[in-house]
């Protein structure tokens, strides 16, 4: 756990002036430590991180990385909130602009990452005043962070057979209290979204992600048949 702070309390100390880390990352602490979150937690948060700290390496100054580094690190802080008119990733956009976002002074950095964390809403049609959310991220010349955060959020889809089965085990976990008959066509639902949304320009992990996404599908197709 002390890499997994250290990691982000280095992202948050580059930007806070008006606030200490250590509380700022007790609260997002408490958060991802939440008993049912299984995958949705400090470890992809450590993951994704490790993700962009090797994009980093090999493509230097090509992304905005501090405003990549925090998004990823909210990107998840509200998950599974069970509210009907806010998706959860609004939610956290909402819950880091009033717990983080406020303490930096540049208001466009801040509203950069609030729109990099909002690009990981993938299953719920997203406008702002009737323009898509895609419209609007390459408006506001974005485009190449948000596709970023999501190749890294993306990322698991691409390991070795051994690793997605054991997030796709968590993902189950996470949803233990929806029964068989109800989670498995909704599962299969998401990984056919997830199917066509997973495309990898950086990363290379798109030909691993695809033969996994069709395992499980196949998988999922024997268990319902």
């Amino acid at each position: 756990m002390s890499c997994i702070k250290d990691n982000i309390l280095n992202v948050l100390s580059k930007f806070v002036l008006s606030a200490n880390p250590e509380s700022i990352f007790e609260t997002v602490e408490r958060h991802y430590n939440e008993p049912f979150r299984a995958y949705h937690n400090l470890e992809h948060i450590e993951y994704c991180l490790k993700k962009l700290d090797e994009i980093n390496s090999l493509y230097p100054d090509r992304f905005d990385y501090e405003a990549l580094a925090l998004a990823i690190v909210y990107h998840d802080v509200i998950y599974k909130a069970g509210n009907p008119d806010k998706s959860d990733e609004w939610l956290s956009v909402i819950y880091y602009m009033d717990n983080f976002g406020k303490h930096i002074k540049n208001i466009l950095l801040s509203n950069r990452v609030a729109f990099i964390i909002r690009s990981t809403e993938y299953f719920t049609k997203v406008e702002y005043a009737g323009f898509t959310l895609e419209q609007f991220i390459s408006e506001a010349k974005i485009e190449p962070e948000c596709n970023l955060m999501r190749e890294i959020d993306f990322a698991i889809l691409g390991e070795d057979e051994e690793t997605y089965l054991d997030y796709s085990r968590k993902i189950r976990q996470e949803n233990i209290n929806i029964p068989d008959d109800i989670y498995y066509p909704g599962r299969l639902k998401a990984l056919e979204k997830i199917l066509e949304l997973a495309k990898f320009e950086i990363l290379p992990c798109q030909d691993q992600a695809h033969k996994n996404i069709v395992n499980e599908m196949e998988t999922i197709r024997k268990i319902i048949s």
